[in-house]
């Protein structure tokens, strides 16, 4: 969640702190334990936002303090909202120290990857693209062995800040570090990147690249036609549907293949079109029980 400025009043925090008795106003600075669960998180949120419409950072802070001490240690996502209450407050009201103290504080408290993820996300809403850019290289360096994302998450937001041939070096730099199994969903994550931000043309290749190598991998194929699809047109989609259809797999892997087919022609198709994957399905099954047949039979 992220708190901004805002001049407006929240009806469930009543009246302003200031048009109350100085006992109601010295109740709101001391959140209260009765309490759980996502209403106690929740609550404690719209103390800290309460404060910050009031320009009062050091009651937000002392109320974030206050929840990160309230909040039983087992209930890991209300902590994390917390922090992530907290670091939003931190970049849009703090400095560079104070978000810096709050980030490693967090790391050392919550799940660090997560909390690495969150803070990317943070700078980039905020429009802080140099300091988002630190954050994603800390992550790569602690955690590219662990997870794809930190590469993914970081070739989008090049892709984002029109940075298209560092996401492009970035996706060489991921395949040095991961291993040969994971290239794959990798190449495939950075090719849905181009179609969506970058060059379509670019990613047409890369799933080129995939389906020549692993002709097999028929989720490739439905995301590839998915993809197509919708920046290119049914032409498109159709051709590689086809393809992939006329591949000599199983029952169980060209189904969804004829599925998905069959869909897209439904939806954007013509009535020939329509007709044709019927016959062509219709003789997929019939082939495929005439197959199973003759397996009987022998």
């Amino acid at each position: 969640m992220k708190f901004k400025r805002s001049t407006s009043r929240n009806p469930r925090l009543g009246a302003r702190n200031d048009d109350l008795p100085a006992e109601k106003q010295e109740s709101l600075s001391r959140p209260r334990r009765p309490f759980k669960g996502p209403t106690r998180q929740l609550t404690l949120s719209r103390y800290i936002s309460f404060f910050l419409e009031k320009n009062d950072l050091t009651k937000a802070r002392a109320t974030a303090e206050r929840a990160l001490t309230v909040i039983n240690y087992r209930e890991e996502a209300e902590i994390f909202n917390i922090w992530t209450a907290y670091l939003n407050m931190e970049v849009a009201y703090g400095d560079e120290a104070t978000t810096k103290e709050v980030f490693q504080r967090a790391c050392g408290n919550a799940d660090s990857l997560k909390v690495h993820k969150q803070m990317a996300a943070i700078y980039s809403e905020a429009d802080k693209v140099e300091e988002a850019d630190e954050i994603f290289e800390a992550m790569i360096k602690k955690f590219r062995a662990d997870s794809d994302d930190v590469w993914t998450l970081y070739g989008e937001h090049l892709m984002s800040t029109d940075r298209a041939e560092k996401a492009r070096d970035l996706m060489k730099r991921a395949l040095t570090s991961v291993p040969k199994q994971r290239h794959v969903p990798l190449i495939s994550r950075f090719a849905q990147m181009e179609f969506r931000k970058g060059d379509f043309e670019r990613g047409r290749t890369l799933f080129e690249s995939l389906v020549t190598a692993y002709p097999k991998k028929t989720d490739v194929w439905i995301v590839y036609a998915d993809l197509c699809l919708k920046h290119i047109g049914i032409e498109a989609a159709r051709q590689i549907l086809e393809r992939a259809c006329a591949l000599p797999l199983s029952m169980h892997k060209l189904r969804p293949l004829f599925r998905k087919w069959m869909e897209a022609e439904q939806r954007y198709g013509d009535e020939k079109s329509r007709l044709l994957i019927r016959e062509k399905a219709e003789k997929f099954l019939q082939s495929s029980l005439d197959d199973m047949e003759e397996v009987e039979q022998d």
